[in-house]
């Protein structure tokens, strides 16, 4: 079959717009050639245009799609000039058809070669301009031969594609769920000491503030008691009593109660006894000497506002402030002039 001839001026326009309203459940290609030594040829001024197909049944899902062109495993065909619309062309110009709902999925708006195996087609959805060439020699028992060069596609093309858009967006999905955990864990606020479980030593006596010292630790009570020199019934009883004041039934909730701010009180009761020489006449404010103090024993400026519950900004304002009133520089000078060995 040829469609125009070399040199002929004009334009043969084939249009698919009679199928469209409604379009038809079928295969129906505007040009179709399929049997052996058959040939499609193609030359300029000739417009393949407006068709739709809407590919039923899904039973015979391989011969679903319209287009432009379809060629057999055993056509040909030789495309030098003319216009085949693809899915991509204005409405009203361009050949669509619904992808198959089977297996294989069609493919094939502006054309389609059927092959003997895999791939089992090849295809163009996009328009095929004027210079474009497609060409094709079919086979009657092996996959023919394209033109060198010419634009064609796959099935298995487009599950490549599918496949690998899968996959980045499984490691897209992923590295965003780790940022995610990354950035709430950054930004996670430590939990502040509450007034309401403050611990007042002056509840207890000696024996028991030494007993509830070992109960914040891995020691047995059998352990507890060999330390203090008590026997077993003697830590029980301090126990009870600690467990009474403290409002607890048991070690476990005693731990989980109570030991994050006793061992926070613990670390800034040690830091307060922190001996250092300090010049007569350096006036510092309570809240200095706190920043002191932890600066003195090696606190970063992080685990400082986790210790007394400040911004970063009000650390930074009060280390300052020591610097200044210390005549120092850094934190370097501060350890080098301040810390007793």
């Amino acid at each position: 079959m040829s469609l125009g001839k070399p040199g002929t001026n004009g334009e043969l326009i084939i249009d698919g717009g009679y199928l469209n309203n409604p379009p038809i459940s079928a295969h129906a290609p505007l040009v179709a050639v399929s049997g052996a030594d058959s040939k499609l040829i193609m030359y300029d001024g000739v417009i393949l245009q407006n068709n739709y197909n809407i590919g039923e049944p899904p039973s015979i899902s391989i011969y679903q799609n319209g287009g432009g062109f379809s060629i057999g495993s055993k056509g040909s065909i030789k495309k030098t000039g003319g216009i085949i619309y693809g899915a991509n062309a204005p409405r009203g110009y361009s050949n669509n058809s619904l992808e198959g709902m089977g297996s294989p999925r069609v493919y094939g708006h502006a054309g389609i070669v059927h092959l003997v195996s895999r791939p089992l087609f090849q295809y163009r959805n996009d328009t095929v301009r004027e210079n474009d060439n497609l060409y094709y020699i079919g086979s009657p028992d092996t996959n023919g031969v394209f033109g060198e060069g010419d634009k064609w596609d796959s099935l298995d093309d487009v599950i490549f594609r599918r496949r690998m858009i899968v996959v980045i967006l499984f490691i897209a999905a992923i590295l965003f769920g780790a940022v995610i955990v990354f950035y709430v864990k950054k930004h996670r606020k430590q939990p502040p000491v509450s007034d309401s479980i403050e611990i007042d030593m002056s509840l207890f006596t000696i024996h028991e503030k030494k007993v509830l010292d070992l109960l914040f630790t891995d020691q047995s009570t059998k352990m507890i008691a060999n330390t203090l020199n008590l026997t077993n019934r003697g830590v029980a009883f301090h126990c009870n009593k600690i467990y009474c004041k403290l409002k607890v039934q048991s070690r476990t909730e005693l731990l989980v109660k109570y030991k994050m701010i006793y061992v926070q009180k613990k670390q800034l009761s040690a830091m307060t006894e922190i001996k250092s020489t300090i010049e007569p006449g350096v006036d510092l404010t309570p809240r200095e000497k706190e920043v002191f103090n932890l600066l003195l024993s090696g606190y970063t400026a992080k685990q400082i506002t986790q210790a007394l519950q400040l911004s970063v900004s009000s650390v930074n304002f009060h280390s300052q402030n020591v610097y200044r009133k210390l005549g120092i520089q850094s934190r370097t000078e501060l350890l080098i002039k301040f810390k007793k060995t």
